[in-house]
């Protein structure tokens, strides 16, 4: 059969097929369309789709807004925020833990148009990306100037930056590289009213800082708060914030204030934003740090007859300073072994017998 004799799929809109709004989220659904210039989903088929994501959990949103840019960000905000329903941000839901699935939210998936890389600076190692941009299209066109981006989740030929940024994602190479937070320089965000923030670094009693708080918006009460709530809970966030490459849970209160390489007390909130899943605000734009690609790389491969013993070996392997550490048991093997993806022509690793 050749391309044009396979048979034509036909989309909904196409076949002019009914899909009336949830009724009791009719007046929601009106109003966000009366705002937003991107597509407003609140039929059953939407709200199924959008029920779950990569993860165990299921919850059905009232509806799903397709945003085209920040104005629909905000507008979309705005009317959930009137209508006193929750926003929920979404890249692709590669999340595990349930992160982008939430009863009677408004679910806005940016990963349909709002997918660019907007600029890269190769000198400064800087790129500028709307959240929706898949990393491996991000990291394929740093490429070219030989830079990526450190973070490395196993998702993300499909995984947004969005996505990572709201669950401070990392991967294999954390070990050399951290995780998003220490990537993450800026962001543009849409809070809760509907205003727009410029999230990143600001010296601490600088004018630009004196300018920031005296106002009395939205903007100006949140820089307030956060520098008061640092400040006063300082030993206690010491204490209790452990000292972890990979520490993800709650807000990033530990990282938010700190002395940046001109050896200046700086107070940054896009490394709040990160981490907290969307609970703060909607980021729409980010600035993040790049790596340089290594020229060369190599691979040791250490087999062992039990999980616990390999385990063990992990110590061992981090003081030799590895980029990466990975384990896989024998059911990933298996897996793939019986995978019709995997080629005939791949490695089969010796099986030790198993002691008795």
């Amino acid at each position: 059969m050749t391309p044009d004799d396979s048979p034509r799929t036909w989309s909904a809109q196409e076949l002019d097929v009914e899909r009336p709004d949830a009724a009791e989220y009719r007046d929601l659904a009106a109003d966000l369309r009366s705002r937003v210039d991107g597509r407003v989903a609140f039929d059953e088929y939407a709200r199924v789709l959008y029920a779950t994501d990569g993860s165990i959990y299921g919850a059905q949103p009232a509806g799903v807004v397709f945003p085209t840019d920040t104005g629909d960000v905000r507008a979309a905000v705005e009317a959930a925020t009137d209508h006193g329903v929750p926003v929920l941000p979404r890249g692709t839901g590669s999340s595990l833990a349930g992160q982008t699935v939430g009863p009677g939210c408004v679910v806005l998936d940016v990963s349909r148009h709002m997918d660019d890389v907007l600029s890269v600076d190769p000198d400064a190692e800087r790129a500028r990306v709307q959240p929706g941009v898949v990393q491996d299209d991000l990291d394929d066109r740093l490429a070219e100037h030989g830079l990526k981006f450190a973070p490395d989740p196993a998702s993300s030929n499909r995984a947004t930056v969005g996505g990572g940024i709201g669950n401070n994602s990392t991967g294999a190479h954390s070990v050399r590289y951290g995780i998003t937070d220490a990537y993450t320089e800026a962001v543009t965000a849409v809070l809760s009213d509907g205003s727009v923030i410029e999230a990143r670094e600001v010296v601490l009693d600088s004018p630009e800082w004196d300018d920031l708080v005296s106002g009395d918006g939205r903007e100006a009460e949140i820089y307030r708060t956060v520098r008061a709530v640092v400040e006063d809970n300082a030993d206690e966030i010491e204490a209790r914030y452990p000292d972890l490459k990979r520490c993800v849970s709650g807000y990033n209160l530990d990282r938010v204030v700190y002395e940046n390489d001109a050896g200046e007390r700086v107070l940054n909130l896009a490394k709040l934003f990160v981490g907290a899943e969307g609970t703060l605000g909607v980021v729409v734009e980010a600035e993040l740090s790049l790596v340089t690609v290594p020229e060369e790389t190599a691979l040791a491969l250490y087999c062992f007859e039990d999980l616990v013993d390999a385990m063990r070996m992990v110590p061992v392997a981090l003081e030799y300073e590895p980029s990466a550490v990975e384990l896989m048991d024998d059911e990933v093997f298996r897996l793939a072994a019986e995978s019709d993806a995997t080629p005939s022509t791949s490695i089969r690793f010796p099986t030790a017998p198993r002691p008795r």
